[in-house]
């Protein structure tokens, strides 16, 4: 389920399914499954607030992952495969439209331990 709450000061993903496997037993859509909602899911609700992320001036986007993107944990390869993209939508290199701002637009990923989720 994603929830959008926007206050045109930040935008907060933490979307979110679990469908555990052993990289054998993981089909290919099971893996498109988890990158849609975990990573094109985070990506297309920072797409949507952009624009007003820019016209406030200042703002926050907030990309939840987890340690199972790490590795280490064979039954959570396509859960960690997927909120290790999402994570790239928090690198300062994926910020590039800020020089049109006069504020900072902060991008931050928080990751919570594996223990937290399961």
């Amino acid at each position: 389920m994603t929830e959008l709450r926007f206050d045109g000061r930040a935008v907060i993903n933490n979307a979110g399914i679990h469908d555990p496997g052993l990289f054998e037993e993981l089909t290919v859509d099971r893996y498109r499954t988890m990158l849609d909602v975990h990573y094109f899911g985070a990506l297309f609700v920072t797409k949507a607030a952009w624009p007003h992320l820019i016209e406030s001036g200042s703002g926050q986007v907030v990309n939840t992952v987890s340690e199972a993107m790490l590795g280490g944990i064979p039954e959570l390869s396509s859960y960690g495969a997927a909120k290790g993209a999402s994570r790239t939508i928090s690198t300062p290199s994926w910020i590039f439209a800020m020089p049109r701002s006069p504020n900072p637009l902060r991008c931050r990923c928080d990751r919570y331990p594996v223990d937290q989720h399961y």
